[in-house]
Order: C-alpha cells, then sequence, then structure tokens
C-alpha cells in the first residue's frame, strides 16, 4: 500500500502504525481469528475496519466483517415496543442495556468458526449507568472459543477529534445513517474509555492504531 494509499484510506495513520500493522499480520495465518476494531464514538472504527480487511485482502485472504452498528438496527427493530429504546429526533436513543445485551448474544451466534472475521464494536462510559460500555464486558459475551483466537484492535483518537468530526458528519439518520449523534450524547457515552486499564490485565493480544488526523470531516 503506498503513502498516498494510506493517507487516503487510513485516515492518514501516520508511519509509526506500520508496527502495529506487522502485528496484526502475525495472526492472519491463524484460522479462525477475530479481530474487534474498538473505539469510542467517532474514532473512525468503519474506515479502519474497511482499510483493515482490505490490506487482508492484499494478502490473499478474504475476511468476513462485521459491525455493531448493524446489530444495534436489528435490535430497534425486534424492540416494536420500546422497552429497551425510545425515539430521539430522527434517531433513537437506547435506554435499557438489555438491548446491548440481545445485539452482542446474537452478534456472537452469528460468527462464523472459520476465517478471519474483522468485527466493529463500540466502547465507551456511560455516565449513567445505563449500559456498559467497558471491554470487561465486551470479553464477557464471548464463548470461549471466540475469545481464545481474538485480537482487540484499538482505534486510539483524542475526544477533540472526536468530538469535532462528529460535528463535521452530514449523515442523515432517516437514511441509516447514525454515525453523526447528539453531542450530548456523545459526551454521555463516548467521552473516555476503560482500554488502558483493560489492557494491563487481561490475557488476550492488544494493538493500538493511532488515528487522529482529520480528513474531509469523516
Amino acid at each position: 500500500m503506498t503513502r498516498q494509499e494510506r493517507g487516503r484510506v487510513f485516515y492518514g495513520i501516520k508511519e509509526r502504525n506500520q508496527e502495529a500493522l506487522q502485528e496484526l499480520g502475525l495472526f492472519v495465518a491463524e484460522s479462525p481469528v477475530y479481530y474487534w476494531v474498538c473505539g469510542a464514538q467517532g474514532s473512525g472504527k468503519s474506515l479502519i475496519r474497511q482499510c483493515l480487511s482490505q490490506w487482508v485482502k492484499n494478502k490473499g485472504v478474504n475476511p468476513n466483517e462485521f459491525s455493531d452498528g448493524d446489530y444495534i438496527l436489528k435490535a430497534i427493530q425486534k424492540d416494536v415496543n420500546q422497552k429497551w429504546h425510545k425515539k430521539r429526533g430522527d434517531g433513537f436513543m437506547v435506554t435499557d442495556g438489555k438491548l446491548d445485551d440481545w445485539m452482542y448474544t446474537q452478534m456472537m451466534q452469528d460468527l462464523p468458526d472459520h476465517g478471519v472475521n474483522m468485527i466493529e464494536a463500540m466502547r465507551g462510559h456511560d455516565v449513567s449507568n445505563t449500559r456498559d460500555f467497558s471491554y470487561g464486558k465486551l470479553i464477557s459475551y464471548m464463548p470461549e472459543n471466540i475469545k481464545n483466537k481474538s485480537v482487540i484492535v484499538y482505534v486510539d483518537t483524542p475526544f477533540e477529534t472526536r468530538l469535532e468530526r462528529n460535528r463535521n458528519r452530514k449523515g442523515d439518520n432517516t437514511n441509516g445513517d447514525f454515525r453523526h449523534i447528539p453531542e450530548d450524547l456523545l459526551y454521555k457515552f463516548s467521552a473516555t474509555d476503560d482500554f488502558n486499564s483493560f489492557r494491563r490485565g487481561v490475557n488476550m493480544p492488544t494493538i493500538v492504531i493511532d488515528n487522529q488526523i482529520q480528513i474531509n470531516g469523516n
């Protein structure tokens, strides 16, 4: 991948992230393997997942791709009586952690037992403690066969950068683009996370992607 392609596709990931990519490549030959592309709202998880998937394809492997956003929409559709969420403007707001329980349980059931799997998962901290966005909670959903073959890919982006990206996003929630969220919810759910304490206490490979550069408001 050329320097120009890295800058365009990877949000301008810096040269030092090549070491992270080399680490990621160590696991590609293992099957199954589950790359959990994690970070807070606005960190750039979707593009990182996409470009890492392309990076794996360039090595001759076609990965399976999953996003927790797709499962959130499935959970919302299932919750017809709005026990777990409520409407907010053109979008919605999750009001019960049971929605997350259903969402991740369903996702774990859908993950194949073979191949390279790229899974996008939003993490953060809910100041009201309605939802548990901790990394420990994510791990708790994983069956042992998935946990033992998982790698956490952490997309590290400062809150100020994420806040600016969110302000620049022009997605229309009525068309199913929920990348833009009300700013108060960004503060509520995504100002901080527990990754640093998590990685010190877990026996699971972790790779950090530095993703601080803003490009075209994405």
